[in-house]
């Protein structure tokens, strides 16, 4: 008998529109991508994201993802009755803001095979950690907060063999990732016993 692993991603239908609603860096472009090709979905990625403000022309069935602070225009909102919503968030505050910290740093937000670089140290700023742990920690409310109702809700750490399959991979760590680490640890721990 074999031992046939069920997957979370397994129940998503396949004949309806998909919307993300994620946090930043919960593999949501990953996820995008790879359900994109799965399902035969047009992939509109962050149209709604302040800097890319992107058309959205919805003619057959398509898969987006909205971060908490996106504005969503109107038009569309009509299409979230019909679409599928899958809410994407991390179980590891301390990994999601080192995610966060590192792709600010470099200034590449998403990876491929072909951008990996292997031997780097990243500057560790106190006060540029603090910063990103308050906002991660602000899209964290405003995602929970969100009028969008889930029809699934999947954490990250859960998907990651799913979407290694996609066009994007795990970015490489900093030779100093370890201090890296520890410092956003320190850092969550004063903000959340101030």
């Amino acid at each position: 008998m074999h031992n046939l692993e069920f997957s979370v991603l397994d129940s998503i239908p396949n004949n309806k529109s998909i919307i993300i609603l994620a946090n930043y860096r919960t593999g949501s472009t990953a996820l995008c991508n790879w359900l994109s090709k799965k399902f035969n979905l047009v992939n509109l990625d962050e149209a709604f994201h302040p800097a890319v403000r992107k058309p959205v022309v919805l003619n057959k069935q398509f898969i987006i993802k909205i971060m908490p602070d996106h504005m969503v225009p109107l038009d569309f909102v009509n299409h979230l009755d019909d679409a599928y919503v899958i809410g994407l968030k991390r179980k590891s505050l301390i990994y999601q803001v080192s995610s966060f910290y590192i792709s600010d740093k470099t200034r590449i937000w998403h990876y491929k095979k072909d951008n990996l670089c292997n031997d780097y140290t990243i500057d560790i700023d106190p006060l540029g950690i603090e910063d990103q742990i308050r906002y991660i920690l602000k899209m964290t409310q405003l995602y929970d907060n969100s009028i969008l109702k889930k029809d699934l809700e999947i954490y990250y750490e859960d998907i990651v063999q799913e979407i290694s399959n996609s066009e994007y991979k795990i970015y490489p760590k900093p030779k100093n990732y370890n201090e890296l680490l520890s410092q956003i640890s320190i850092t969550i721990e004063q903000i959340l016993n101030d």
